[in-house]
């Protein structure tokens, strides 16, 4: 009888406790290369591409990502610093970049970020850099 009891009670702490464990959140790790964006530069110039010389890498501790963002400006290739969080219902996460962008990236399944972007931040004046775009990124397989 106490066995029984026993195993009853161990089923109901299983099943009590299942629910309360959360799930880890997808994993973003990776390269993510862009495949189309468009938008407008501080100075009103428009801009429409579908280059994929553009891409972040991510990496993920949690509910939290940290990488670089690679794009060509009109001279070079810069390399960004980007760090960011995933919202509780793991379907955006909000990004920061080193010159004051703001990325809102919605995750449509494991391997697409739909990215809206606008940048306001230090470079504005210096290099007519402030943005306001949209961007999709494709995980490299």
């Amino acid at each position: 009888m106490k066995v029984n009891v026993l195993l009853v009670l161990g089923v109901f702490l299983v099943l009590g406790i299942g629910p309360v464990c959360a799930d880890s959140p997808m994993n973003l790790t990776g390269k993510w290369i862009q495949q189309t964006i468009e938008g407008f530069r501080y100075s009103g110039e428009s801009l429409n591409s579908s280059a994929t010389d553009d891409y972040w890498t991510l990496t993920q501790n949690g509910n939290l990502v940290s990488g670089t963002n690679y794009f060509n400006d009109s001279t070079k290739l810069v390399q960004e610093p980007v760090a960011g969080s995933i919202s509780p219902d793991e379907k955006i996460v909000y990004i920061v970049d080193s010159s004051g962008g703001t990325y809102i990236a919605h995750i449509t399944d494991e391997d697409t970020l739909m990215v809206n972007y606008i940048n306001t931040g230090t470079k504005k004046a210096e290099s007519n850099y402030a943005f306001a775009l949209y961007q999709v990124l494709k995980r490299e397989k």
